[in-house]
């Protein structure tokens, strides 16, 4: 999930880094620097600029995705400096 919202995470390669490095190392090993990763990427996700209510008052739009084993849809609303994703609920 992380990193689809990369575009809207500022620094989010150097963030993700520590995370992404466990992976290369041939077998998965967290580090204590993996670990502080996994807990800066959640604040900034669930932080805004990147999620924030709906207003109901703009326009919304629905970007979708799918393959063989799945789809996904995620709410946008347009804004004047762009758009953003909404929280929407889910199963």
């Amino acid at each position: 999930m992380a990193g689809w919202y990369r575009r809207f995470i500022r620094n989010f390669a150097e963030l993700a880094a520590p995370l992404t490095d466990t992976l290369k190392k041939g077998k998965f090993v967290m580090t204590e620097e993996a670990e502080k990763s996994v807990r800066t990427l959640k604040e900034a996700l669930s932080a805004s600029p990147v999620l924030r209510h709906p207003d109901f008052k703009r326009m919304f739009y629905v970007q979708c995705d799918a393959s063989d084993t799945g789809v996904g849809a995620v709410l946008f609303q347009i804004e004047l400096a762009g758009a953003r994703p909404m929280p929407i609920g889910g199963p």
